[in-house]
């Protein structure tokens, strides 16, 4: 009897367990959410990932092919953008290059290849060419993916010789090879070309790939391809880079190219004034300056071949690539106000060939050379080291009329030399002088004592640094604008350094 009470009263105790149909479906609702809310963000994830994976190795292929190409343009001495001077024949009438149905962007005229000489002395060319009259040039150009394999809608070719493993040029036939698939082949609509530069192929027909080149010497090249990934959200890239053709005044006779040297230049500082032509009504307003251009040329062949440099406060030292071969000309222009007293090139933006350009003051760098050299020319040491009048080669005044100082440790600026321009006209200058503002800048000491009452002299530069100041707007020093503060900057070159 007490075992049957005992059962009852655990019988009761004992609750049912399990779940209800309302719960089962919920919880299933809830995890369907949960799966479904990750499985999507993994397919996100791996969408952008995938995305990304492409736009890398399609940006990665573009880098490769542009530093291809910029490589192969220094080492030509003339880009040409005659799509005409690239077909070529062998000397029978037959085109061994065919322009038809292509898309040339430019040529490239290699001395190693060029000149009807083989790598082994060979007047037989690297290939089949045997057209004494015909210079040799590897094209680079575009043509439609339509009938073959490849993706397209352009595929970027390169004809030319062949390369070994350590890219260079090898005995062999020469040979239309595709570089890069995948070239957009959508029409630019705006030129991004420099004034004075030449789009190739010309606006309407460029597109995907095309050169903005100047002279025969530079060119800036553009690559547009498209990304496409497996999720289907395909886009485009741009690359873009500039490249210089470094063999330009190398000869049949001597195929070795220039040696480059990178030369900088850091500016110090750019002050002048325009000085509106109602002064008077005006006033004279120091905060109104005109902007200052620096072109570096090189090329003694092409003036307009230069590289520009509009100032800017805030850049940091500039590299120049220079052939010591040849003089470096460094001009300075005033650009960009109208309506001023104070010369300068009205109206210009800083993109005008240097040429046309009527208000410049340039000064020529020569390198030197070896004393043995029949061009040598002791005289050059002077556009660097300082005039020779002294037997020193310690005046600044390279030209003899002011307008250009060059500066090396130990210069001295005598006190009262090229004070600070007076703007009003009172007789006292406005701004500091010369070796004020080069003492502001930490690179000038007062020569004697602690004034000014004894000049300055040029501290705190390398053996292999100069400070070239420029006087743009006067002739006259006794002008109370002529302050040589237009333009000034310091240049480094190892060439500076071999005689101090």
């Amino acid at each position: 009897m007490k075992n049957k009470i005992v059962q009852k009263l655990l019988r009761k105790k004992k609750s049912d367990s399990g779940f209800t149909l309302l719960e089962l479906l919920t919880g299933l609702i809830m995890s369907i959410f949960v799966t479904g809310a990750l499985g999507f963000g993994l397919y996100q994830i791996l969408k952008t990932t995938s995305k990304e994976s492409s736009k890398t190795s399609a940006r990665n292929e573009a880098s490769r092919a542009i530093e291809f190409i910029s490589d192969e343009i220094r080492r030509a001495r003339a880009i040409d953008s005659n799509a005409d001077n690239a077909n070529d024949n062998d000397g029978n009438g037959d085109n061994v290059f065919d322009t038809t149905g292509k898309t040339v962007v430019f040529a490239l005229d290699i001395p190693d290849i060029s000149d009807n000489v083989n790598l082994d002395g060979d007047a037989d060319l690297l290939g089949s060419d045997q057209d004494p009259d015909t210079t040799e040039r590897i094209v680079y150009y575009l043509e439609s993916s339509s009938g073959t394999n490849w993706q397209g809608p352009q595929v970027l070719y390169r004809w030319g010789p062949p390369l070994d493993a350590n890219g260079d040029y090898t005995e062999g036939a020469w040979q239309e090879e595709a570089l890069i698939d995948g070239i957009d082949d959508t029409a630019i609509t705006t030129s991004p070309c420099d004034a004075g530069d030449t789009l190739n192929p010309a606006l309407g027909n460029a597109a995907g790939f095309y050169a903005c080149i100047s002279g025969t010497n530079a060119a800036q090249i553009f690559l547009t391809g498209g990304i496409d990934t497996t999720t289907g959200d395909d886009t485009n890239y741009t690359a873009d880079t500039k490249a210089v053709a470094r063999a330009k005044n190398v000869t049949v006779d001597n195929e070795e190219a220039p040696e480059i040297f990178p030369m900088n230049f850091k500016t110090l500082g750019a002050i002048y004034n325009c000085v509106p032509d109602n002064p008077s009504t005006v006033g004279i307003d120091e905060s109104i300056p005109w902007s200052m251009r620096i072109d570096f040329g090189n090329n003694p062949i092409d003036p307009d071949d230069t590289t520009t440099w509009v100032h800017d406060p805030k850049r940091k030292a500039q590299p120049i690539d220079i052939s010591t071969d040849n003089a470096l000309t460094i001009t300075a222009s005033a650009i960009g106000k109208s309506g001023c007293l104070s010369r300068g090139n009205d109206g210009a933006d800083g993109t005008e060939p240097l040429s046309s350009y009527t208000e410049t003051v340039p000064h020529t760098i020569e390198f030197m050379k070896d004393p043995s050299d029949p061009d040598y020319n002791a005289d050059a040491w002077k556009t660097f080291n300082g005039d020779n009048t002294s037997g020193t080669h310690n005046d600044p005044d390279v030209k003899g009329d002011g307008t250009v100082m060059v500066y090396k440790n130990d210069s001295v600026i005598p006190a009262g030399f090229f004070d600070g321009y007076d703007y009003d006209g009172d007789g006292t200058p406005d701004q500091d002088s010369l070796g004020k503002f080069l003492l502001d800048k930490g690179y000038a000491r007062y020569t004697n004592g602690s004034d000014a009452t004894g000049g300055y002299t040029i501290e705190g530069l390398e053996n292999n640094e100069r400070i070239i100041a420029f006087e743009v707007g006067q002739t006259d020093q006794a002008h109370p604008g002529f302050d040589v503060q237009d333009a000034i900057f310091i240049m480094s070159n190892y060439e500076f350094a071999e005689k101090y």
